[in-house]
């Protein structure tokens, strides 16, 4: 075969390995938004809003990758968009994740807070009360598990708030974003944040779509770093429980999908 038949054969071998890709690496990145405020929501105008979001956004930037932001249920029914997924989170790997970097991205605090503070001055007390959590938090649950605690799932912070406030749990844990983000919407909220007893910390890692291209990995381990030395994600924290403490945040449950739905 002449060398310059032999040349074009290897261009288009290359170019049949790398389509696929440039195709993804043209798709960007997904961050999955899921309804939880302060951590990340849609706003009244259906912009994504909250501390994990701009985290997000924040990292992605610094890594000069292009982010999309759909909502966590267009990844669960039916096709997807199309992209690598991010996710941020403090479970060490999910299925079809790679950690990213050997740092994480910052650290949440985990506390307890209950109308009878005096009955829980230390994480022994926890043993054979019933304590509410929210169900989606595995770590939470280990928590108290591991203090022999009563667990009891709720769908969510509101739902276990609620369940405190009425006198069915004797306490609760959690994220002490989400809790704080949840109390102070009552007038109650301040008094049973003062006497709020700590559980413990998570770190909270990144999260990439294993079959993404292996130098999105390199440039997001460098986007971390960036951002953790950058001191970002406190300003980030402090500003949206400020706005939460000032009436709330505008959430909005029924914005349209990132992609259409198919015939």
């Amino acid at each position: 075969m002449p060398a310059s038949r032999r040349a074009l054969s290897c261009c288009a071998l290359l170019a049949l390995w790398l389509l696929p890709l440039l195709a993804r690496a043209g798709q960007g990145l997904l961050y999955p938004v899921f309804d939880m405020a302060p951590w990340a929501y849609f706003d009244a105008q259906c912009e994504a809003r909250g501390i994990a979001v701009e985290t997000a956004q924040a990292i992605a930037r610094r890594a000069g990758l292009p982010l999309r932001l759909p909502h966590e249920r267009e990844l669960e029914h039916g096709p997807p968009p199309e992209g690598a997924v991010l996710r941020l989170s403090a479970v060490p790997r999910r299925p079809g994740m790679a950690v990213v970097g050997s740092r994480p991205v910052f650290e949440i605090d985990l506390i307890l807070v209950s109308a009878a503070p005096d009955r829980f001055t230390a994480p022994e007390a926890l043993r054979g009360r019933r304590i509410g959590y929210d169900r989606d938090e595995s770590r939470v649950r280990e928590r108290l598990e591991a203090l022999a605690a009563e667990v009891v799932p709720f769908p969510d912070y509101p739902a276990m708030v609620a369940a405190l406030r009425a006198g069915t749990v004797e306490a609760v844990a959690g994220v002490r974003e989400g809790l704080v983000y949840e109390l102070r919407r009552g007038r109650d909220g301040a008094s049973l944040l003062r006497s709020a007893l700590p559980l413990g910390r998570l770190p909270v890692w990144l999260h990439l779509d294993a079959a993404a291209p292996e130098d999105w990995a390199e440039r997001l381990e460098s986007a971390v770093a960036g951002f953790v030395e950058s001191g970002r994600y406190a300003s980030l924290r402090d500003r949206y429980l400020s706005r939460a403490a000032q009436g709330g945040l505008p959430l909005r449950l029924d914005c349209p999908p990132l992609t259409p739905a198919g015939p």
